[in-house]
C-alpha cells in the first residue's frame, strides 16, 4: 500500500500545488471526521487538501466576480479557521502579514501561526466577548455559521460584519432545512464533527435563504447576496457588504468539479475504471477527464455525451452530472497498488482533481 505522503504528493502535484506544508495536526477534526466515516487513512491527506482547495476557489471566484483577487487585498480574516485547512492554500495567494486567522481553540490558532506565518488571534463563542482590532477587505468564514444555534447567529454576524471595511466583503456559509426534507425556517441539532467544542454551542444548523435574510437584517447587512450549494455541495455561500457591488448581480458558481472514480475492475489481462464528474452549469463546459496513474501516466478516458439524472432535484437545477469510463489492458499493473486520480478540464483551461483511490 502506498503512503499517505506519497498519495498526498501525488494529489499536490496533479493539482499543481507543490511547495505547500502538508503536515496537518494531530487533533485537526476536519482530517479525522473523514477517516472515522469510513475514509481509508491513506487518503486522509488527499480528501483534506482537496476540500481545502476547494474552498480556495470559492473565496477567488467570488472575488474575480467583483474584480478583485487575494493578492490585492488590504486585509484578510480567516475565522473559525481551524488548524489550517484553508490557510495553508491562502499564503500561496496572499501575503501572509496580511492574513489574520481566529479559532476559538488556541491549539489551532498555534498551529496557524507557526506553521504558515500569518497573524492570529482566539475567538469567542459569545459576539460580545470577541475582540477585533483591525478592519478587513475580506472576511471568510466557510463553516461557522452552519453550527451556530440561533441565539448566536445574528450576533455574530453583526460582530464580523461590522469589522469589514466600507468595501469589504464578509462571505459565510450554511445548510439548508431542506437538506433534512423539512419545510420550516431553521434547525439546530446537537451534533457535529467535533470531539472538543460543546454541541450545544457548536452543532449542525440549517437556515433557509428566509431565516438568513432575517438575521442579516438584525445585524444591519446593508447588501446581502448568496449561492445555493456553493460550497463543498451542500452549503449555500452568502455574502455582505456594506457597498454595493454591482458585479455580485452576476455571480455564479466556481469552476470546480466534483465526483468519484466509483467502480475499478482489474483482471490478468483486463482493467476498467468508471466514475461520474459534476460541474456548475453556469461553467464553461466539460472539455476532458484525465486519469492519472501513480501520478504520472496519463489516459484520456471516454465521456458520455449525455447528463446523467440526479436524484437531488436542485442538484440537477445547479449542476451537470456526466459520466465517464476507461478500460484497456492490464499489463502494466503489478501485484502492489497503485493509486488513480481523476482531473477534470474545462473548457476555459481550469482543472480540478477531483478524486484519488488506490488499487
Amino acid at each position: 500500500m502506498q503512503s499517505e505522503s506519497t498519495l498526498t504528493g501525488q494529489m499536490l502535484a496533479a493539482q499543481g500545488l507543490e511547495g505547500i506544508e502538508t503536515e496537518i495536526a494531530p487533533k485537526d477534526d476536519m482530517y479525522n471526521w473523514p477517516i472515522a466515516h469510513d475514509l481509508p487513512r491513506e487518503l486522509g491527506g488527499v480528501e483534506y487538501i482537496r476540500s481545502g482547495y476547494e474552498a480556495l476557489c470559492v473565496v477567488k471566484n467570488a472575488l474575480r466576480s467583483v474584480g478583485r483577487t487575494l493578492a490585492t487585498e488590504q486585509r484578510m480574516l480567516e475565522f473559525a479557521s481551524g488548524y489550517g485547512r484553508l490557510t495553508r492554500l491562502l499564503v500561496r495567494e496572499m501575503d501572509p502579514a496580511r492574513i489574520d486567522v481566529a479559532d476559538i481553540l488556541a491549539p489551532a490558532v498555534a498551529f496557524c501561526r507557526e506553521r504558515f506565518g500569518v497573524n492570529g488571534f482566539v475567538s469567542a463563542a459569545d459576539a460580545a466577548e470577541l475582540e477585533l482590532d483591525q478592519r478587513y477587505s475580506v472576511i471568510f468564514v466557510g463553516s461557522l455559521f452552519s453550527h451556530l444555534p440561533r441565539h448566536r447567529f445574528a450576533p455574530m454576524l453583526k460582530r464580523l460584519y461590522d469589522a469589514l471595511l466600507p468595501n469589504g466583503l464578509l462571505m459565510f456559509s450554511t445548510h439548508r432545512p431542506s437538506l433534512l426534507k423539512l419545510d420550516v425556517d431553521f434547525v439546530f441539532q446537537e451534533e457535529s464533527e467535533s470531539d472538543v467544542l460543546s454541541k450545544s454551542e457548536y452543532g449542525a444548523t440549517y437556515a433557509s435563504p428566509a431565516a438568513v435574510a432575517d438575521f442579516a437584517e438584525a445585524a444591519g447587512v446593508a447588501h446581502l447576496c448568496s449561492l445555493e450549494r456553493e460550497l463543498w455541495w451542500c452549503q449555500d455561500l452568502y455574502i455582505a457588504s456594506p457597498e454595493q457591488h454591482p458585479g455580485l448581480s452576476t455571480w455564479t458558481h466556481a469552476p470546480v468539479a466534483r465526483g468519484k472514480i466509483a467502480k475499478i475492475e482489474v483482471t490478468a489481462e483486463h482493467v476498467w475504471v468508471g466514475g461520474f464528474v459534476r460541474l456548475p452549469r453556469t461553467a464553461s463546459g466539460l472539455a476532458r477527464i484525465e486519469l492519472l496513474l501513480d501520478g504520472e501516466a496519463i489516459f484520456d478516458a471516454i465521456v458520455a455525451p449525455y447528463e446523467t439524472p440526479m436524484e437531488d432535484a436542485i442538484l440537477n437545477e445547479l449542476f451537470v452530472q456526466r459520466d465517464w469510463y476507461l478500460e484497456g489492458s492490464s499489463a502494466g499493473l503489478t501485484g502492489r497498488s497503485h493509486s488513480i486520480a481523476a482531473r477534470a478540464y474545462f473548457a476555459d483551461g481550469a482543472c480540478t482533481v477531483f478524486d484519488l483511490t488506490v488499487i
